[in-house]
């Protein structure tokens, strides 16, 4: 998202895969090299250079963490007093949210609507999102 916001443009296209019929092809053989590159209108820092060469690392368990993206230099550069507590100060509202239990209503309320999942396939898939903590 970083570099599309600095450039306007995706990291591993190119200009002239608009019209060309393997162009999909074209973009994921970048993706497995980390082939990308800056347009010439746009002169990155050595340190944005380094922050997005860290994020757009292929090994994920390689790639740069959020906490150590706050701690970089090119992200620290100029910020207001302050900007970096913000996250951690923020207050969470206490109402508007749905409950879990709640979640799980519309849950059951959907597999009666026809087209809808069995019941065995939802409550699965209901057992697998509440051990991954995704509800």
């Amino acid at each position: 998202m970083l570099y599309v916001m600095l450039t306007g443009s995706y990291p591993f296209e190119r200009q002239g895969d608009k019209t060309s019929p393997q162009r999909l092809q074209m973009m994921i053989g970048r993706i497995l090299k980390v082939d990308y590159k800056f347009p010439s209108t746009v002169q990155p820092s050595d340190e944005l250079q380094d922050l997005l060469d860290k994020m757009l690392t292929r090994d994920p368990a390689d790639r740069i963490t959020i906490a150590e993206i706050y701690e970089h230099p090119w992200f620290c550069s100029d910020l207001p007093p302050g900007v970096r507590e913000m996250n951690s100060n923020m207050s969470i509202p206490t109402s508007g949210y749905q409950t879990e239990e709640e979640i799980l209503a519309i849950l059951r309320e959907a597999e009666t609507l026809p087209g809808a999942a069995s019941r065995q396939s939802l409550d699965r898939q209901i057992d697998d999102a509440m051990k991954s903590d995704e509800l």
